[in-house]
């Protein structure tokens, strides 16, 4: 299990969690906020954003063309998405 904390500086709180769910387009349900995934490294942040790689193959449950909203048409053998997050002014 993998647990996470994030120091926003704007109002100095710290938030401890074990996961980020991606209310944005749903793939990967679930965020996770370090610096490799799935043997690529990578830094975890980017100026203001939060970096996240999916490899689509264990994103992915079934083979062939899969719509998803915000993102388009992926499949099991694309190459990998980088997500950059942004936190929400509000939470």
């Amino acid at each position: 299990m993998m647990n996470h904390y994030l120091h926003l500086k704007a109002s100095n709180k710290v938030i401890h969690t074990s996961r980020i769910e991606n209310d944005v387009t749903g793939f990967p349900k679930n965020v996770y906020i370090c610096s490799f995934s799935y043997s690529i490294k990578h830094s975890p942040t980017y100026g203001d954003y939060l970096v996240h790689v999916v490899l689509p193959e264990f994103g992915i449950k079934k083979s062939g063309q899969n719509e998803i909203d915000g993102i388009g048409v992926v499949n099991k053998e694309d190459n990998p998405v980088i997500m950059l997050m942004k936190l929400k002014e509000k939470y």
